[in-house]
Formats: structure tokens, C-alpha cells, sequence
């Protein structure tokens, strides 16, 4: 079924699918779509579908594309304060950025934990690999700092006005 769509494209994706239904039985539906890494998903209720398994209902998008892996998850029922998804791979297990609220719950197997806040509202996370941070040529100050991140490893270069030990960072609207 694809709405909006002419006759061309519906034989097209017909011949040559670049979505595939992953699940579609009564505790979950999900989806594939070919090349893009993105798979949706609605569970129903507690259970697993495509690898993944759902402690809840709750409906899921993952994204895995350049190096990181980004799970957005909602509890549409409203009624759960906590959900865990267990993802069947990753780009990494270090957290990017994440929504308050959300958290890596296990890493063997890689389960996500979200708080929900009996909304609907979405949370989401964004998982990577570890960063390499290269140090400050001689005569150069420090230009790095801890920030939150730090504690999952990562650093953030200080953007200064002037960037004259590392001339290849492009500064921000300049």
C-alpha cells in the first residue's frame, strides 16, 4: 500500500521493495527500510520483534548511519513511567546526547532505559563510538575542557575566536 503514489512508482517498488515488514503479529509491527538503517517499530505490548525486545507498549524508530546509532522511543499507552529496549547492535555504546531521562541500562545485552513522563512524549538517545581528542601542539594552550560528557569519555574542543593551533577547525559563523 502506498498512498499518493502512481501506478509507476507502486510497480517500481513492487519489483525492487526498499521497505520490508519485519513483524506484523499481535504484540508487535515493525519495518525495515532498506539502506537507510531505519527501522520502526510499535509494540503492543511486552515482547520482541526483528531482535529487539520491548519491555512494554511503546512505539520506536532506530536509526543507524555514520558511525551512530539514534533510538527515539514514546509510550503512546501513557501509562508505564519506565521503558526498556534491548537493540540487537549499535555504533557503539557511548552516549552522544540524550534526552533527560534516558539512559544505557546494560551494555551486554545493549538495553536503552527511558523514562517516560505519561504523555507520549518522545525521548531520544544518540550512541557512538568512543572519540579521540588530539592534544594541543607545543606552545599552544589547552583547548579542550570536561564537560558533562566527560564522564562517558568524550571532550569537546573550546571553540575560541581565533583558532591558531588547530587552523584546519572551522569556527562557527565566521
Amino acid at each position: 500500500m502506498l498512498p499518493n503514489m502512481g501506478h509507476s512508482t507502486t510497480f517500481d517498488e513492487s519489483d525492487s521493495p526498499t521497505v520490508s515488514v519485519v513483524a506484523n503479529n499481535p504484540s508487535a509491527q515493525m519495518i525495515s527500510e532498506a539502506g537507510s538503517g531505519l527501522t520502526l517499530a510499535n509494540f503492543f505490548a511486552a515482547g520482541s520483534a526483528g531482535g529487539f525486545e520491548a519491555s512494554g507498549s511503546c512505539s520506536l524508530a532506530v536509526r543507524t548511519a555514520d558511525g551512530r546509532t539514534t533510538v527515539a522511543l514514546s509510550g503512546p499507552s501513557r501509562t508505564q513511567t519506565v521503558a526498556r529496549v534491548t537493540l540487537p547492535s549499535a555504533d557503539g555504546t557511548t552516549v552522544v546526547e540524550a534526552d533527560a531521562g534516558v539512559r544505557v541500562f546494560s551494555t551486554s545485552p545493549l538495553t536503552l532505559e527511558f523514562e517516560l513522563d505519561g504523555h507520549g512524549h518522545p525521548k531520544r538517545i544518540v550512541l557512538g563510538q568512543r572519540r579521540i581528542t588530539l592534544p594541543s601542539p607545543p606552545g599552544c594552550p589547552d583547548h579542550t575542557r570536561p564537560t558533562a560528557d566527560a564522564r562517558a569519555g568524550w571532550e569537546t574542543p573550546v571553540r575560541t575566536p581565533v583558532n591558531r593551533c588547530f587552523p584546519s577547525v572551522r569556527l562557527r559563523g565566521r
